[in-house]
């Protein structure tokens, strides 16, 4: 079974590939829910740092235990479901046997991180009430916890979390499927260290998209607070989010770096890339723009067109590097199906 997963840098357009590769036979999708798990703070990619890279006799057993907590959110609970249900009910029962297999040695006890961690009011507070009791001669009974020692090399932290990957994916699998699809599972930064974990049936698009409509779609329509209104502002975090690690450097032959644009303006050269690239057969395309419609997804292109904003040129000016290269495209022959659905998104 193939894997692929899709990474962006915030609104570049990553659900366009999600929903090109869900319109093929024999592909089960998780949808547009996305699994940071093995690069997100306390993921798989912290744990082989203080693990493997920064061995520490407190602090492994910590990291763990981060890992731990994070895992049990993920997993979800009878409000929430989180991760759950796209892993057959076995994430977390998965994820415990993982952690379990890289535990050494397990003893009675704290560490003074974990207690930190409940905030710096509890632990002033827990020293002062220790100090008290110890005053009153009164013996204190706390909640037994347990600190954890691990120490595995590379290759046995690697081969375990392929392992582990390995059980996680199988469990989302249905009869008659070929290629996984789910998104985010490795971010658009530190993509080789990542692509480690999982075995090499791993492809990985990185999506990008013309500055200026980010920019506009976000400032017009979503309106989200994360990217910067001020022009000088919004291109320094373009150039922070996008310099996080260059893509144009990565040689990995299973990532490739595709356009947001491409898939509208040069729909057919870009479908067949794609094929070829991660193995997907052209007669597997048995619901073609069922999800993907070009011409209902060109309404989010060219939007300086549409929208009269002056700071257009300051991004043109700063991100001139990151602009679509719209040399030889044919505006008006767009691929797709005739829509009357014409709103932003």
């Amino acid at each position: 079974m193939k894997i692929i997963t899709c990474a962006s840098y915030h609104g570049t357009g990553s659900s366009a590939l999600t929903d090109l590769v869900t319109e093929y036979n024999g592909v089960k999708s998780l949808g547009e829910y996305e699994f940071p798990f093995l690069y997100a703070m306390d993921g798989v990619s912290d744990l082989e740092f203080h693990l493997v890279q920064c061995k520490d006799r407190h602090l492994s057993g910590y990291a763990l235990q981060r890992f731990e907590r994070m895992s049990k959110f993920n997993a979800g609970n009878w409000f929430n479901k989180r991760y759950e249900p796209y892993f057959g009910n076995r994430y977390w029962l998965l994820t415990k046997e993982y952690i379990d297999s890289l535990i050494d040695i397990q003893v009675p006890g704290s560490c003074f991180y974990a207690e930190y961690d409940k905030g710096v009011y509890y632990y002033y507070l827990k020293r002062i009430w220790v100090k008290l009791l110890k005053k009153l001669h009164i013996k204190l009974s706390e909640k037994k916890s347990s600190i954890y020692y691990s120490q595995p090399t590379e290759e046995e932290f690697l081969k375990k979390t392929r392992s582990y990957t390995r059980k996680l994916f199988a469990s989302t699998v249905i009869d008659n499927t070929d290629v996984l699809m789910i998104d985010q599972l490795i971010a658009s930064s530190n993509v080789e260290r990542c692509m480690r974990y999982v075995d090499d049936n791993l492809f990985v698009f990185i999506v990008d998209r013309d500055p200026r409509d980010v920019y506009l779609s976000n400032k017009y329509i979503w309106k989200e607070a994360i990217v910067p209104s001020d022009p000088y502002e919004y291109c320094k975090w373009f150039k922070i989010t996008h310099n996080c690690e260059n893509v144009k450097d990565i040689k990995h032959k299973r990532v490739k770096r595709l356009f947001f644009e491409d898939l509208i303006y040069r729909y057919d050269s870009t479908v067949k890339e794609i094929e070829e690239f991660c193995g997907i057969k052209p007669c597997d395309h048995i619901a073609q723009f069922s999800k993907l419609n070009p011409r209902r997804s060109v309404v989010n292109t060219r939007l300086w067109e549409k929208f009269d904003d002056e700071n257009v040129k300051v991004i043109e000016k700063v991100l001139c590097e990151y602009l679509y290269d719209y040399n030889g495209v044919d505006l008006k022959n767009i691929k797709g199906v005739e829509t009357k659905e014409n709103n932003l998104f």
